[in-house]
This record gives structure tokens, C-alpha cells and sequence, in this order.
């Protein structure tokens, strides 16, 4: 998500939510009981989808990566892994590209920026390793 200006967050009650600075100044998010500057990419923050949260920019705009869990059918947090991984051992799950190209089992390349999910029903396991290593991330 890109967030431009100052205003509220949306509201989810029962769902976990986890939010990650992708780039930009950041975002300043508050509520009661809740301060939280939002300013270093890749560091994950985790909160109660219920909180009626406020947003400011503390620059410009921001790109921001939302997890959102339903409570209680869904659990699971964001990781940034820099080796090889198999994410498709998890029942279900997505993928997003931080630095460098990474490729599945089949060869296939996904650059910064791209992603991917998988479902229950992938059948085999899903396989990721950084085509190369020298600055690659990626957040599942």
C-alpha cells in the first residue's frame, strides 16, 4: 500500500495485523495506548486490527506491506530470509521480493517487487533460493 497522506487506518476487528515499511520516510501511527514510529524498512510491527489507529506521513509517501490474519483461522507472522527457503511447507502463504532475483524449483526468476502465494492444495512443497546471494531478501 502507498500512503500519502495523514488519516485513519481501517479498522478490522478480529484480525492480527502486521505492517512493514517497504520505502520511503515512514509513517507515524497512533491511538490510545499506542505510539508507534513506523521509519526502518524490513522491521515488521504487529497490532490488534481493532485499534482505530492514525496516520502520519514523516515525509513524503510511503510503500507499506500489510499482513492481515482473521484471529483465530489463520496465524503466522512476516520473516525476511536472506538463504534459501521452503515456504511452501506452511499450509498457505505469500511471498514478496525485497532485493535481488529469487527462483523456484522450476527456474522460474521473481524480481523486487514480485510475489507469490500458495494454498492448501499446492501440493508439493514450494522452493526459493536467491539466484544471487549478495543482497537478497525476502519477506514470507
Amino acid at each position: 500500500a502507498t500512503i500519502d497522506r495523514a488519516g485513519p487506518f481501517s479498522a478490522y476487528p478480529g484480525v492480527d495485523r502486521q505492517i512493514m515499511l517497504l520505502g520511503g520516510d515512514g509513517v507515524h501511527l497512533s491511538a490510545s495506548g499506542i505510539d508507534h514510529r513506523l521509519d526502518e524498512p524490513w522491521r515488521p510491527w504487529s497490532f490488534d486490527g481493532a485499534a482505530a489507529l492514525d496516520c502520519t506521513p514523516l515525509g513524503g509517501a510511503s510503500t507499506d506491506f500489510n499482513l492481515m490474519l482473521r484471529r483465530g483461522a489463520w496465524q503466522g507472522t512476516i520473516e525476511i530470509v536472506s538463504d534459501s527457503v521452503q515456504p511452501g511447507s506452511t499450509p498457505a502463504g505469500v511471498c514478496l521480493v525485497l532485493a535481488g532475483t529469487w527462483r523456484d524449483g522450476a527456474g522460474e526468476g521473481y524480481p523486487p517487487g514480485h510475489g507469490l502465494w500458495w494454498g492448501e492444495a499446492q501440493g508439493q512443497p514450494l522452493q526459493l533460493a536467491p539466484g544471487d546471494a549478495r543482497g537478497a531478501a525476502l519477506a514470507w
